[in-house]
């Protein structure tokens, strides 16, 4: 999910302050309170009666290209994005999420106001500078709304709950348990053979009439893209706070409110446990022994940071000496945030037992509540009250703005006078660009919707989440047009030679391997070649020293007992190698470690899990109705 990169890594209590600001803000007030006029979308596909639309897919379209983007670099260029993100394969996957969100609903799993609160605080924890308009870009500038995060946060717990189900309800015996532990952490001796594009590319020879072939043939892939030409208005809600007058009552009533609140909230503590974990290997009885040792150990004067450091099972907290940090009692089970609010700064629990086992529990600070003065809070209120008055004015431009775009659809220049804006421009626009007018997800799907492109009409009015009212028009459109043979004549050699060397590799591959398999010595084979072969022994799983597909390959093969296996893989950039393995070595359970075989049983949980949701959704897919576009048509088939 992309909501890892709303954060930038700051820390600041002016931030918390303002992220439990917008939790209260949009609990309060919805994501959606300014999201006031739909409009029919052009349909990509329906699940069950439930339409996914066009501009949902171009969001998603869009989003997973930033997401290839931010991984790739500058080599993630237009052309290999429009090759691995193709509309077909991403509406597959919103077809198959709206599957998982009616299983969710019929199961009537659901995400509590509360998971979805711990979530935001989460995505937007140590973010230094954030206010609402840098929140509300924070999340445009990750290709979200408001509304849209919220039900991205909604979604991940549902599938969660339903993976949950899966890995909860399933058990691994002790002999699938060492069967597993043997096989995840076996060693293999190989041995690959690589035969590279460019070994063969000097020998193939391209002549023009090859050159003249392909491009007639291939025509579709060389077009220029099409282009889109745009003026807008945009009305930001900043300008709107000027219209906005707060009086000295409304800044003393919201201060008198405010102080009442803090008043009345329980401070914060914080608190340090050691954790005794309850198993399979420890009874409850046996975990409380162990914490009374430790209780022991601590009236002798042992410190309780190192005590944690060496004995808790939380290993989350034991490296910071047992430290949970500053949080409110919600926060704990019930059983330890009772000992916890018990207990006098720098005392020590009794054993506490909880769902997660035994506890030594030590309160280290109690949160000083700090009530600001009136003249301390003076300003930050009346900014508050301004942007909150001027947010009532914000909606009722949208409304405003909406039926001027309405009323007078072939022009902007009636908002603009109506509401003294200026006409902007954005020009040689794509149906894939993410940048100015079209960073945000609601004006793209507006700008490129039948009304503004095919009937060339204003668009509706849109409140983007960057706090802007935009209205879209389409000044002119570029369609695609053939690129003359001369400027691709040098792109397609390259194209062919590359094509017909991974052809030379593959085929020089496959008679290794026979030669290979035929007795043919090792040495000989790869002097024939003109290459070498590379060895690693004892490979695991994961080696970072040998190519991912030699591995993949290696740990494939079905290996005799008393003899060796072969393949050929393809490799990056068209590289094709002569894999063999020699011998297999299987892990030795009993030489693990307790933290091993609790990494197997995970992994093993993961894959049930994994296959329990692979079977739900085959089950779903073939009980479902969809109809889903066939691209290059309008048409909806089945």
């Amino acid at each position: 999910m992309l909501m890892q990169k709303l954060r930038d890594g700051a820390q600041g209590i002016a931030a918390k302050v303002v992220i439990g600001l917008l939790v209260f803000v949009l609990a309060a007030f919805g994501f959606g309170t300014i999201d006031l006029f739909s409009v029919s979308e052009p349909v990509a596909a329906t699940v069950n009666g439930e339409e996914v639309s066009q501009g949902d897919l171009e969001v998603a379209i869009a989003r997973q290209r930033s997401i290839i983007r931010a991984q790739m670099g500058e080599s993630a260029n237009d052309e290999l994005l429009d090759r691995i993100v193709t509309p077909d394969a991403v509406l597959g996957v919103l077809v198959d999420e709206a599957l998982l969100a009616q299983a969710a609903d019929d199961l009537d799993l659901a995400a509590s106001a509360e998971l979805v609160e711990s979530r935001i605080r989460s995505d937007f924890a140590g973010i230094s500078d954030l206010d609402e308009t840098g929140f509300r870009n924070r999340l445009a500038t990750a290709g979200y709304t408001p509304l849209g995060y919220q039900a991205e946060i909604v979604e991940l717990e549902l599938r969660s709950q339903l993976s949950g189900g899966f890995r909860d309800t399933g058990f691994v015996t002790e002999r699938e348990l060492r069967r597993a532990a043997e096989v995840m952490t076996q060693r293999r001796d190989i041995a690959w053979l690589e035969f590279p594009v460019s070994a063969f590319e000097a020998t193939v020879e391209v002549e023009e009439v090859d050159i003249e072939a392909h491009y007639e043939t291939a025509i579709d892939d060389y077009m220029t893209e099409e282009t889109f030409d745009f003026s807008y208005v945009s009305l930001p809600l900043g300008g709107l706070e000027a219209e906005v007058e707060v009086t000295d009552d409304e800044i003393v009533e919201r201060h008198e409110a405010e102080s009442l609140a803090l008043a009345d909230k329980p401070p914060r503590r914080r608190g340090s446990h050691i954790l005794f974990e309850v198993n399979d290997d420890r009874s409850v009885d046996e975990a409380l022994a162990l914490a009374e040792e430790a209780r022991a150990r601590l009236a002798d004067g042992a410190d309780f940071a190192e005590l944690a450091q060496e004995l808790s099972d939380d290993l989350g907290s034991a490296s910071e000496g047992g430290d949970l940090g500053m949080a409110d009692r919600d926060t704990f089970v019930t059983p330890f945030a009772d000992a916890l609010w018990a207990l006098e700064v720098d005392e020590l629990s009794e054993p506490v037992e909880s769902e997660f086992g035994v506890h030594l529990i030590r309160l280290q600070e109690v949160e000083e509540v700090v009530i600001p003065t009136l003249e301390e809070r003076r300003e930050g209120i009346a900014s508050e009250l301004r942007r909150g008055a001027a947010r009532e004015l914000f909606t009722e431009r949208l409304r405003e703005m909406d039926e001027v775009a309405f009323e007078n659809p072939d022009s902007l220049d009636p908002l603009a006078e109506a509401f003294g804006l200026t006409v902007e421009r954005q020009v040689g626009a794509t149906r894939n660009s993410w940048e100015g007018l079209l960073a945000d997800a609601e004006v793209r799907s507006a700008a490129f919707g039948d009304d503004v492109v095919i009937e060339g009409f204003n668009s509706r009015a849109v409140a983007a989440a960057s706090d802007n009212i935009v209205v879209v028009r389409l000044d002119e459109r570029h369609r695609a047009e053939e690129r003359p043979l001369g400027d691709v004549r040098d792109d397609i050699r390259a194209a062919l030679v590359r094509e017909r060397a991974e052809v030379l590799a593959r085929d020089a591959a496959a008679e290794a391997l026979d030669a290979f398999r035929e007795g043919t010595a090792t040495a000989d084979i790869a002097a024939e070649h003109g290459t070498e072969w590379q060895r690693a022994d004892g490979a695991q799983q994961r080696e970072p020293e040998v190519p991912a597909q030699v591995l993949e390959s290696a740990f494939a093969l079905e290996v005799p007992s008393d003899g060796r296996a072969s393949d050929v893989a393809a490799l990056a950039g068209g590289t094709h190698a002569v894999v063999v393995v020699s011998a297999v070595n299987l892990g030795d359970f009993a030489a693990m470690t307790e933290d091993e075989r609790s990494s197997v049983r995970v992994e093993l949980a993961r894959l049930t899990s994994s296959r329990g949701m692979d079977a739900l959704l085959g089950t779903l897919q073939g009980e479902a109705d969809i109809d889903r576009v066939a691209f290059g048509t309008d048409d909806l088939v089945e």
